[in-house]
């Protein structure tokens, strides 16, 4: 994990064995400790992934920034990225809807 006074992110964890549960362990149940402990208000588990909904992660929006270094890219790049944005935004409202909150009244 990574962590300032706010902001608990998400880690890296690499298999060569598969074993039940673990990862869920540490790294989600271990970092919601650790929040709490330290009074973290923020965790980022992470992108991706829709186990994370239903362990209650809701999903946030995230940026990258990247250098393309052949200018004869750009436009497909730049094309892609739009049009990435809006099924991005659908995806977003489709998995708020399997969040395990009750709706607000």
């Amino acid at each position: 994990f990574f962590f300032d006074q706010d902001n608990l992110y998400g880690r890296y964890l690499g298999f060569l064995q598969e074993v039940d549960m673990f990862h869920f362990g540490l790294c989600f149940y271990q970092g919601i400790e650790l929040a709490i402990a330290k009074g973290i208000s923020r965790f980022n588990p992470g992108t991706q992934g829709e186990h994370k909904l239903y362990r209650g992660f809701e999903p946030v929006r995230t940026y990258s920034s990247h250098y393309v270094a052949r200018s004869d890219f750009s436009a497909a790049i730049t094309a892609f990225c739009i049009e990435e944005q809006q099924h991005i935004a659908e995806y977003t409202e489709q998995c708020k809807k399997l969040l395990p909150y009750k709706a607000k009244t």
